[in-house]
């Protein structure tokens, strides 16, 4: 839903999971906002984004979101994304992944750009730092680092 120059996001899942012994009904909610700012510097834009995630189990008998390795189970995310609003379409979109229940933050900054109409480029930058007090998919990796670079051809 768009309300002047904020978009308001919902998606919600609920599964019901009917023949597996290890892994039972859940849900995945995501909710967040992202106001945009227009003509910050010479037609570029400033989105400033927040969105919370959560995730639940619902059956004490099996997995929870420690064993299935879900990341996103109640986390915070904090970040913009500048656009250039060029003929490139270029956009810088960065922020932080906050965990409120195991105490993990994810960095990241992402940098997309068109050349020509045929090839869009994508570099990132991901640096994560787990929990220390608990045994999560995080804290089986350690802190890390990663830097991505993709690009697309389009015909």
């Amino acid at each position: 839903m768009v309300v002047g120059s904020t978009l308001i996001k919902l998606e919600a899942l609920y599964a019901i999971v009917e023949s597996e012994a290890n892994v039972g009904d859940y849900s995945h909610v995501a909710f967040g906002f992202e106001h945009t700012l227009d003509d910050v510097y010479e037609g570029s834009s400033l989105g400033l984004i927040s969105e919370y995630y959560a995730y639940a189990t619902y059956e004490d008998d099996k997995y929870n979101d420690l064993e299935l390795f879900e990341t996103m189970q109640n986390d915070l995310f904090i970040g913009a994304r500048y656009s250039f609003n060029n003929t490139e379409d270029s956009s810088i979109v960065g922020g932080g992944v906050f965990d409120l229940e195991y105490n993990e933050q994810t960095y990241y900054m992402k940098f997309e750009s068109r050349f020509s109409d045929d090839f869009k480029v994508g570099l990132d930058y991901y640096y994560i730092e787990p929990s220390s007090s608990t045994n999560t998919a995080y804290a089986l990796l350690g802190t890390h680092q990663r830097i991505g670079l993709n690009i697309a051809y389009y015909f």
